[in-house]
């Protein structure tokens, strides 16, 4: 018998599905982790969003401002 890339591509997607939901009923959220420098492109946007609110005079004075901000 042999294994094909669809069945491990099948065999992931279920043991993520099990694996996932098992961490969630311990309260545990899983971290995204982005793969191939897309995490540079993500806190560079996150900063240009975090500058242009700064320059406008936008300041959070409580740690709920800052959640929602």
């Amino acid at each position: 018998m042999t294994v094909t890339e669809k069945d491990l591509s099948c065999l992931f997607l279920w043991l993520f599905k099990y694996f996932f939901a098992y961490v969630r009923t311990y309260g545990i959220m899983p971290l995204y982790t982005p793969l191939g420098g897309s995490g540079l492109n993500m806190t560079e946007s996150v900063q240009r969003i975090i500058v242009h609110r700064a320059l406008s005079g936008q300041y959070p004075q409580t740690q709920e401002q800052i959640i929602t901000w």
